[in-house]
């Protein structure tokens, strides 16, 4: 069982693992992106840290919200078994025009849902009042007022800088900043840089967002994950703890999963607490590779293809084939948009990327193919001339996979709603527009 708060005059913040941590005081007890066992994106992503307790605290919680889509924070099992030890817990869904939650979490079977729209002041009690601000396609970041007191989790957001600086002028002061600090995903450069230099990366820019937001605290979070993936393993060495962020700022508080941090109301001091005994770091453990018969990609290639032309009004035609080594088939698949995929004999040193075709055909046949592709980092680099003609592949597909094609973008513009999901991205539309830059990188703050 969780414990009284020490302080009944307190804000208590509960670290459960990776990107899930419950916010509570005397009445309310809200939980964020519960992932507490299991794998995500095809299998390509490991929870570095299992905690035992992290269930039975979640049962406890009144409230939750997830912030995105995304297998590490909408992590299905583990909401399944949330649902079934917590049925009354009331969910915050965020409601937007390309994506609702409202309608996930009733396809999971839970019943106490409460749609929040963007930007909109919305009250949990007297005390709580929560804002949710979206950014890029699915994401969204969180701010939560107690008394006074801000709490922003920014979670997986992604922006650059000046667009940081515009909404800091909306949210104003903050006390307390949850940030991710390691990168997700593959990382499309050939050849991969040294670890330690990937890691210096990550390392300014985690300090870029906190040095923006000015916050009194900043917790790092929602980065405690491995890759499995052989294609991949290398990634593994770069990543973070969150200790190793000790030089960025003086305001951080490395909390560990199984910790609490007490946030006195009355003056502002904090405190560390543990809450769990038994956490440890789970062994790294690869995935075994997909596979499927060559002669099946064919057709869910031209499928694809023909959505992807479709959907973006005949502009993917100019894209350059994209030459993919199947590594368990050892031939050579080639798409392109303006021209029928095709399967043909060849050396790797001829393709642009290397994977296995179950691979292949996850992320050409299912939901969110490209994040599990991408995130999961199913695949190796072959030459660095191939990122580039890569690059716009996957821009294209997460396009697609967040509902943000041509096609939806022109049928929301007909709609209210649709108009307001712009408008409350203004600060990123306005910065993209003005670097002309298509989506946000870590490299862009």
């Amino acid at each position: 069982m969780i414990a009284p708060l020490t302080d009944p005059n307190s804000l208590e913040l509960l670290f459960l693992n990776h990107a899930s941590i419950v916010l509570r005081d005397r009445a309310i007890s809200l939980l964020f992106d519960p992932w507490f066992e299991g794998t995500c994106f095809k299998q390509g992503w490991g929870l570095k840290y299992h905690n035992p307790d992290a269930f039975e605290l979640a049962s406890q919680c009144t409230h939750l919200w997830v912030s995105h889509f995304h297998g590490d924070h909408f992590h299905v099992p583990t909401l399944k078994k949330l649902l079934a030890i917590n049925p009354k817990i009331q969910i915050l869904a965020n409601n937007d025009a390309n994506f609702s939650m409202v309608e996930a979490m009733k396809g999971l079977g839970f019943t106490n849902i409460t749609p929040i729209s963007a930007r909109k002041k919305m009250k949990l009690s007297d005390r709580w009042q929560i804002s949710r601000f979206p950014a890029t396609g699915i994401d969204n970041m969180l701010l939560m007022e107690l008394d006074g007191i801000k709490v922003l989790n920014y979670n997986d957001c992604n922006l650059p800088l000046k667009t940081i600086l515009g909404l800091k002028k909306h949210i104003g002061e903050i006390d307390i900043l949850l940030n991710n600090f390691n990168h997700a995903g593959k990382l499309r450069e050939y050849p991969l840089r040294k670890s330690q230099e990937i890691a210096e990366g990550q390392i300014e820019t985690f300090s870029k967002v906190v040095t923006a937001f000015v916050p009194k605290y900043v917790v790092p979070f929602a980065s405690h994950h491995y890759y499995r993936d052989s294609l991949s393993w290398e990634q593994n060495e770069s990543l973070l703890e969150s200790h190793e962020l000790g030089q960025t700022s003086d305001r951080l508080i490395p909390l560990k999963i199984g910790e609490k941090l007490i946030y006195s109301l009355s003056n502002k001091k904090i405190a560390i607490e543990k809450i769990s005994q038994d956490v440890q770091e789970n062994p790294i453990t690869p995935c075994q590779p997909k596979v499927c018969e060559e002669e099946k990609l064919l057709p869910i290639a031209r499928k694809y293809l023909q959505k992807l032309s479709l959907s973006f009004w005949g502009l993917p035609r100019f894209l350059q084939p994209l030459r993919i080594y199947l590594l368990d088939k050892q031939t050579i698949l080639e798409i392109s948009p303006s021209q029928k995929p095709n399967i043909q004999q060849g050396e790797k040193q001829t393709a642009h990327i290397a994977t296995y075709s179950g691979y292949v055909r996850d992320w050409l046949e299912t939901n969110y193919g490209t994040d599990g592709m991408e995130i999961g980092a199913h695949y190796e680099i072959v030459k660095e001339e191939g990122i580039k003609i890569l690059n716009r592949y996957i821009l294209l597909g997460l396009l697609f996979d967040n509902r943000l094609t041509f096609n939806n973008m022109f049928k929301m513009l007909c709609t209210y709603k649709g108009i307001l999901f712009f408008w409350h991205r203004r600060e990123e539309i306005i910065r993209v527009l003005c670097g002309r830059k298509l989506v946000a990188s870590r490299s862009r703050l």
